[in-house]
């Protein structure tokens, strides 16, 4: 059994153990946290000192921290009080085992967070768009919350902000599935709880897609009836568990049916009933809100019975009649485009009993490109909606919200040639989305063309949409050395994509000489598809590299 920290534990005369150090500055604020509460802080960690050297200047000032560095000790896990460990380390590591084993307590920075924050908490998780959401949904909060913390796999951490937001009400946190997996051992959920879309992600690590989703899950697996959980209705993974009742929560559903129906390469032929039958077993389940967009406009069932949103949808109130009929023209479009038969079309009873409709003004005026960040916006806006943000708040953040950094950022536009920075893109999928983001939003076929940098050490992660993606709207692609750039260019070869160049470790050289050859109206993207770390500390330094790769090119 694992012993975790709860609040009433006084650490003032404790040791503990950190494992893991890193760059990311989780590491550092874990310690900056502790360090004056403990007796003694040992920090291991298997980099060097040189390496670290980044991390431990922030720590010089604290006089009781000892390191352990190039190296971890057994005795060190056995002998401690507390060991605190890094997100992906799993429980079954054999120093992490040593100190269960000894009885010693185990914890990490989210779980102690959760232990120690007595105030609600929005946490957000899915395979992609996380940290847009989080942070859009921070954005939108504040508009009528003073004094949030952010955190989580966002790279802030939370304890750190403790400290400093005393009387915060409230928290907003990113939670990879490590994080929740680790979450678990407290039996713990957020508050709000949502859910962008999960695809295959981490199966190096995981295995299975089974094992993955199984950890995804904790974010609301502990919730209860006076808890909410938002999800993305068109991910197969987030109804199948809407289905089966695995979500105990009050639900919200969101469906961007101009993404579903976009004809792109990054999605599967699309099947009318899929998306017709989750929308009707939506409306019929016992539901408190359903955002839906269609040809950029927002539309909005809300249950009658969820009388908070009244007063700040009433300008937006629509007819019954109204809403029926951009179902029925929604219908029209999916069938004509599947040629389905009148015969097998599926009816939408909707109840004007039971709820109201509205629409919202469109989504245009927004700087986040791609359907795909449309439907970060749409959950993001259900939170905002869940704590009463007004309408006009919702939308003047909107026009101004560019994103988080490294998530399609546009960095620079230099002659006419556009610099986009989407390193974090770490699976295949996602480089698939991005392309399509680049040649629908920014209308690149006709006038300009993709030159995409890509590649480094393969995650064990399906391939083929990003290749077919390629294919389809990639003029040239530009890959950094590693295993899964060489099983993408072997993939590329044999459905007959020959524009690539591989073999790249210096990516500066590498973002100079695509400029020398590009012009006006082009886009170099960087959306690598895998893991960084055979040519770079993490993608977050990949992401910094490019930026200041594009800044001194003149």
């Amino acid at each position: 059994m694992i012993k975790h920290l709860t609040k009433d534990i006084n650490l003032s005369d404790k040791t503990v153990v950190l494992m893991g150090l890193g760059l990311n500055g989780g590491g550092v604020g874990t310690a900056k946290f502790l360090a004056p509460k403990v007796k003694k802080l040992i920090i291991t960690d298997l980099k060097s000192e040189k390496e670290l050297e980044s991390s431990i200047e922030q720590l010089k000032d604290f006089s009781n921290i000892e390191y352990r560095l190039k190296e971890h000790r057994i005795e060190d896990f056995i002998n401690t009080d507390i060991v605190f460990k890094g997100a992906g380390i799993k429980f079954s590591n054999k120093f992490i085992a040593a100190a269960i084993e000894n009885n010693r307590f185990v914890d990490t920075d989210i779980g102690y967070f959760f232990e120690l924050f007595d105030s609600p908490i929005v946490g957000i998780t899915g395979s992609k768009g996380k940290s847009t959401t989080t942070t859009l949904v921070y954005e939108l909060l504040s508009k009528k919350i003073d004094n949030i913390i952010l955190g989580g796999n966002i790279t802030i951490n939370p304890l750190n902000s403790l400290n400093e937001n005393k009387d915060s009400k409230l928290a907003v946190l990113e939670l990879s599935s490590w994080q929740l997996a680790d979450l678990a051992v407290h039996k713990k959920s957020p508050h709000v709880a949502i859910l962008t879309t999960i695809f295959p992600d981490h199966l190096n690590y995981y295995g299975t897609m089974d094992q993955y989703y199984e950890d995804k899950k904790y974010i609301f697996k502990f919730q209860d009836k006076d808890d909410w959980t938002i999800i993305n209705l068109n991910n197969d993974y987030l109804f199948d568990s809407f289905i089966k009742n695995e979500i105990k929560a009050n639900k919200i559903a969101i469906s961007n049916i101009d993404e579903f129906l976009l004809k792109s390469s990054i999605n599967e032929k699309t099947k009318y009933e899929d998306l017709l039958k989750r929308i009707k077993a939506f409306l019929k389940s016992n539901i408190s809100l359903f955002l839906m967009k269609y040809e950029n406009d927002v539309f909005i069932v809300k249950s009658k019975s969820f009388k908070n949103l009244d007063i700040l949808l009433k300008d937006y109130e629509i007819e019954i009649n109204s809403f029926g009929k951009i179902i029925e023209d929604i219908k029209s479009v999916i069938i004509n485009k599947n040629e389905v038969e009148k015969k097998d079309e599926i009816k939408i009873d909707i109840d004007e009993d039971r709820y109201q409709f509205y629409k919202l003004p469109p989504l245009v005026n927004v700087r986040i490109p791609g359907e795909h960040n449309k439907t970060n916006i749409l959950l993001a806006t259900a939170c905002a909606l869940l704590y009463e943000v007004s309408i006009k708040d919702i939308y003047s953040c909107l026009e101004t919200f560019s994103g988080p950094e490294f998530r399609l950022q546009i960095v620079r536009e230099l002659n006419g040639i556009k610099f986009i920075n989407d390193t974090t893109a770490t699976v295949p999928d996602a480089v698939a989305t991005s392309i399509n983001a680049m040649t629908s939003i920014v209308s690149v076929k006709g006038r300009g063309r993709i030159f995409l940098i890509a590649g480094g050490v393969d995650k064990n992660l399906p391939i083929d949409n990003m290749a077919l993606a390629i294919k389809e709207n990639v003029f040239k692609l530009f890959l950094l050395e590693g295993s899964g750039s060489d099983i993408l260019k072997s993939k590329l070869q044999q459905i007959g994509y020959s524009s690539i160049e591989d073999g790249f470790k210096n990516l500066p050289q590498l973002v100079e000489m695509i400029f020398k050859n590009a012009k006006e109206n082009d886009i170099i993207l960087l959306s690598p598809g895998f893991a960084s770390f055979n040519l770079f500390v993490n993608e977050f330094e990949r992401g910094r590299i490019f930026n200041q790769a594009v800044s001194q090119l003149k």
